[in-house]
């Protein structure tokens, strides 16, 4: 007959092997031995929703989706709120799966359980603030994708304040900047999406391209416009440009056109209307009319026609 010893032994040495010795399916081994060993005796929920966590913990180590749901959604019927902050790390984890699919409402409902109990107090959240900052920034980026961006800047703020060093930092100003351009307020999205390239000027190349162009679009609206064309420049010397090129095109075709530059300006969007089965029909529209436009400015009545007939 095992006992609650033999539990606790196998436990402890799941997170050995998870911590100290990096071997995921080994802890994995022991933390099942020890979950059918604290069922065999009927020991208290706490320490079982706690291994049962660590579990799932251990396959979110691995991205095996499913297992850690199905083992943290165990730890957190067994553990049955007794205790908040394991709790709180449940809904915090599952919320993160669901983020990680695109499933943004089902993140944000789960994420709110969190609000709903710890009323933002970070005293009763933990000192974890890796966690802390997971929860607001994730909130935040799923209210941003779901266009409620006055909630997405309040927990986006709120996730910036945290002082949490990680590479990845240069994210959370990116997301401010989108929020603060959706909302119109373009002097605030410019600030932070130079923010953002300031913090981490080596961030991912693909992520790097977004938030240039992003501040094209900034440059071009404070009428700064050699500095917009410098940066569409920058990302077509890029091998791998990782962005949509209609969107470099005609950012970078409007910047010329205000400049008076006509065969450049005509240039970059003969190159937007190569791609004219990606651009919505507003934009497709525009571009056509554009091109139309400038063709008769400088003459060319057999591309006018071409247009028009297209």
């Amino acid at each position: 007959m095992r006992s609650i010893d033999t539990a606790r032994e196998l436990k402890d040495e799941g997170i050995q092997l998870a911590v100290e010795k990096e071997d995921l399916p080994g802890a994995i081994k022991k933390f099942l031995e020890a979950i059918e060993c604290m069922k065999e005796v009927e020991m208290n929920s706490f320490e079982l929703s706690e291994t049962q966590f660590l579990l799932g913990m251990t396959y979110f180590k691995l991205d095996e989706d499913q297992k850690v749901e199905k083992y943290i959604k165990e730890a957190l019927e067994t553990n049955n709120n007794d205790n908040k902050r394991l709790s709180n790390k449940c809904y915090l984890y599952l919320g993160m799966l669901k983020y990680s699919s695109n499933k943004y409402s089902e993140a944000i409902d789960l994420f709110n359980q969190i609000k709903i109990q710890i009323g933002f107090d970070y005293d009763d959240y933990g000192n974890d603030d890796e966690e802390k900052h997971s929860f607001y920034g994730m909130l935040g980026v799923s209210y941003l994708r779901l266009d409620y961006y006055r909630k997405a800047l309040k927990y986006l703020l709120e996730a910036v304040k945290i002082p949490y060093d990680a590479e990845d930092r240069f994210e959370d100003y990116y997301q401010l900047g989108c929020a603060y351009y959706h909302m119109n307020n373009y002097k605030k999205a410019l600030k932070y999406y130079e923010e953002s390239i300031s913090i981490n000027p080596d961030q991912p190349e693909g992520f790097k391209q977004l938030t240039l162009l992003r501040l094209a679009y900034m440059y071009m609206y404070k009428e700064e416009y050699e500095k917009a064309i410098q940066l569409c420049e920058e990302i077509e010397q890029k091998q791998d440009i990782n962005i949509r090129l209609d969107n470099l095109y005609i950012t970078r075709g409007r910047c010329h056109s205000r400049l008076g530059q006509v065969m450049q300006a005509l240039k970059y969007f003969e190159k937007a209307w190569e791609l004219k089965d990606q651009l919505t029909d507003g934009w497709r529209d525009r571009i056509k009319q554009w091109l139309i436009d400038y063709y008769n400015k400088v003459g060319n009545q057999e591309r006018v026609s071409e247009l028009k007939n297209s």
